[in-house]
């Protein structure tokens, strides 16, 4: 029971740990709220009734309010048509923007300060509606085009997150980006990365800025104000907002290409068998020569043929909640290399990756090292030593189907254990007890997925499903191996069910 207990509260706290960092940088709906990850930044410019007097004099619309049950393009009707050519204040700017969020359901950002600064840069924030922006595109009618141009940047925010920018902005004719600062919540994008979203929002822009009976030829800032020319509506009616903040999005799994995951597959699996064929020649050899090899060279071959096969481990005692120093080294350099590898490969560009980081790395952290702590703790609690550690051929090939595939198929590390009565009688146990839990996590993350709750659960699903497969593969030295050992029926029973599962993820999901 106290074995138990202490289970539960180091699962309990380091699920703490990882909701805590995510709701920090802006992850965890409801907790970044809490947390104020998700509240804008004060620039320093206010609003008074006679700002938004102001702008609406100067730009002559005429605003009136639909069902607030329209939905659809049917939430905003234009009519009309003046052109204009105006100069407006932060101050305007501001109200003018805040008003349009209060006036229409879809509209994809509030609590907005804009700062026109004396040297002609532009500062935005605000909270950008991450939950709108699908029904906002159907409603203007925006091309696919543009979208396939914005969605995969919206792809890993999980909620409607705080927003600053800082650059310049024109439009002659086609609008004109470069950002110097943009933050995403708390996560600050370089300003050479931030650039890659800047091309993205001019291309969204353009279309925007002249969409219906609104057409700006002209804009940018000149001595603190922002000039605008081109012609806009007389007449606006739009469909209030009725809704608090919720995050409503479509699942979209994360999956690598099946062409890409079936060679990663059969590389993988072809390296692990002609390894293992090479080994046991190797071994032959070594027991034919016997007594004709000098006992340096011997033992130099029969350490070779260890280390490609298992990680070695000499008896070990020790609390078995206890993480020794070697077992810290390799967690951390385990979970640096799945945070690279699967950043890598479920994101398009080195932006999208930085964004993603802090996604995949608690991911990481719940499956790697929640299941492979769980299952050490598990043997020596059964009297059999068994420690984490990084194994290089594993390494090696994780490696590579990463980079080259795009689908992390290995593992870059592996259980060590002792030798001993223990460590054989549960080994094939442990074995099967890492895919069950790994197909565990699965249908949590599924679950996630599915209700939109975070774009953790699409990435954890893939980890899971992968390493499922990975660890049922009955090839001497990969664990599918032990399970092969301990119940032929259960190890062909994993691999196909397991087989299975990663087919229909990446054919169907």
């Amino acid at each position: 029971m106290a074995l138990l207990k202490r289970l539960l509260a180091g699962l309990v706290v380091t699920a703490l740990v990882v909701v805590i960092v995510l709701g920090y940088f802006g992850f965890v709906p409801g907790v970044s709220d809490v947390m104020g990850a998700n509240a804008p930044r004060n620039i320093g410019v206010s609003t008074t009734a006679t700002s938004l007097s102001s702008v609406n004099s100067k730009l002559g619309v005429t605003y009136s309010t639909l069902p607030a049950t329209a939905v659809g393009k049917a939430s905003l009707s234009e009519t009309g048509s003046r052109q204009i050519s105006v100069q407006l204040t932060s101050a305007e700017v501001t109200a003018l923007i805040n008003d349009h969020a209060s006036r229409w359901k879809y509209y994809p950002i509030e609590d907005v300060q804009v700062k026109i600064n004396a040297d002609n840069t532009i500062e935005l924030s605000g909270v950008l509606r991450v939950d709108r922006w699908s029904s906002y595109a159907d409603a203007i009618g925006l091309p696919e085009a543009t979208r396939s141009q914005v969605r995969p940047y919206l792809g890993y925010v999980q909620t409607n997150p705080s927003i600053y920018i800082k650059g310049t902005l024109s439009i002659q004719g086609y609008p004109q980006m470069d950002m110097s600062e943009l933050q995403i919540g708390r996560v600050t994008i370089p300003a050479d990365q931030a650039n890659a979203y800047a091309g993205a929002l001019a291309y969204f822009a353009s279309d925007v800025t002249n969409l219906y009976q609104l057409h700006i030829s002209q804009m940018y800032a000149q001595s603190g104000s922002l000039v605008v020319v081109g012609s806009i509506p007389t007449n606006v009616a739009l469909s209030p907002p009725t809704e608090q903040q919720a995050v409503v999005r479509q699942t979209n799994f994360w999956a690598p290409s099946p062409e890409k995951a079936a060679e990663a597959f059969s590389l993988v699996t072809l390296v692990y068998i002609v390894g293992n064929f090479l080994r046991a020649q190797l071994s032959a050899i070594g027991d034919k020569l016997g007594g004709m090899l000098p006992s340096g060279v011997q033992m130099w071959i029969e350490n070779y043929i260890s280390s490609k096969s298992d990680v070695a481990l000499e008896t070990g005692k020790g609390p078995a909640f206890k993480l020794t120093k070697v077992e810290l080294i390799a967690y951390a350099i385990a979970l640096l290399t799945f945070t690279i590898a699967f950043t890598y490969s479920s994101a398009a560009t080195l932006a999208e990756m930085l964004v993603a980081i802090p996604v995949v790395l608690a991911t990481s952290i719940l499956i790697e090292f929640l299941k492979n702590y769980l299952l050490n703790v598990f043997a020596r609690s059964k009297g059999a030593w068994t420690e984490y550690r990084i194994w290089p051929p594993g390494f090696l090939m994780f490696l590579v189907s990463s980079l080259v595939f795009k689908t992390p198929f290995s593992s870059p590390s592996k259980s060590a254990q002792s030798e001993g009565e223990a460590a054989d009688r549960i080994g094939g146990l442990m074995a099967v007890s890492g895919v069950l839990l790994v197909l565990l996590f699965a249908g949590g993350f599924y679950y996630m997925s599915t209700k939109g709750i975070s774009e953790i659960g699409n990435i954890g699903l893939g980890m899971c499903l992968l390493s499922a497969f990975f660890d049922s593969i009955p090839i001497p030295p990969l664990n599918g191996k032990d399970i092969w050992d301990w119940n032929k029926r259960t190890s062909i029973v994993l691999l196909v069910a397991t087989f299975a599962l990663n087919l229909y993820w990446l054919m169907l999901m």
